[in-house]
C-alpha cells in the first residue's frame, strides 16, 4: 500500500492537492520511488512466500495519521 509517491500523475496533481496532502504526511515529505522499491523486491523474491493477503504500508506515516479530510477539503471544488 504506497502512499502518495512522487510520480508523473502526482506531479500533474494541483498544487491544491499536493500541498494539502503534503501537510496530512507525518514524515514530512511525498514519498519517492526508491522509498517503495525494497518493498517491492522483497514481494517478488523467494523471501515472501509466506505472506498472504499481509498488508504492507508504505506511506510516511499518512496512514497511521488518519486525516485524509483536509486533502478532501482543499481540492473540493467550490459549492456555487
Amino acid at each position: 500500500m504506497p502512499g502518495i509517491i512522487g510520480t508523473p500523475l502526482v506531479e500533474s496533481a494541483s498544487p491544491a492537492f499536493r500541498g494539502a496532502a503534503l501537510a496530512e504526511i507525518p514524515l514530512g515529505r511525498i514519498g519517492e520511488p526508491s522509498d517503495i522499491a525494497p518493498t517491492i523486491v522483497f514481494l517478488v523474491s523467494d523471501e515472501s512466500s509466506y505472506y498472504n493477503g499481509a498488508e504492507l504500508v508504505v506511506d510516511g506515516g499518512l496512514t497511521a495519521h488518519v486525516s485524509h479530510k483536509s486533502i478532501a477539503d482543499a481540492t473540493r471544488p467550490p459549492v456555487r
